[in-house]
């Protein structure tokens, strides 16, 4: 399970609120080109993030991890791709039970994913929104 819980979390399609806002972030650049970008910062350098702004994205990081570490996978039923093929047999019913139960479970994962951004956004100045708008414009435009 916590194979499938791994690639939940890594297929999500926006950004986690931990990823986004954590310390070891890293900006993207201005001018989103190929060559090697200049020094990187953190990004709670970047939006000059107070201490107390820290520790209460902290603190919306480890509630979105909790939430998605219990996210419900026991419907996921593992293997079901790879016996069918060993089988030669299709099996549409359970196909689409597989198919289903992911995509439940991404879209619970996307729901906490997209709150823990919100949360953590409405710590943010009206300037540090603008700023944080302006580095992840390529991220936020998937929406």
């Amino acid at each position: 399970m916590k194979l499938i819980k791994s690639l939940l979390l890594a297929t999500a399609i926006l950004l986690p609120a931990s990823a986004v806002f954590a310390e070891t972030a890293t900006a993207p650049t201005v001018a989103d080109t190929a060559a090697a970008p200049a020094e990187k910062s953190t990004l709670a350098t970047e939006l000059k993030l107070s201490k107390d702004q820290q520790q209460k994205i902290e603190a919306i990081k480890k509630d979105e991890k909790k939430q998605i570490e219990a996210v419900d996978t026991s419907k996921i039923e593992p293997g079901v791709f790879r016996d069918m093929i060993k089988s030669g047999k299709w099996d549409e019913a359970r196909a689409k039970r597989r198919i289903q139960a992911v995509g439940d479970a991404d879209n619970q994962v996307t729901y906490i994913r997209v709150k823990a951004l919100f949360d953590a956004s409405q710590v943010l100045t009206t300037e540090q929104k603008q700023h944080f708008v302006q580095l992840y414009k390529k991220e936020l435009a998937a929406d």
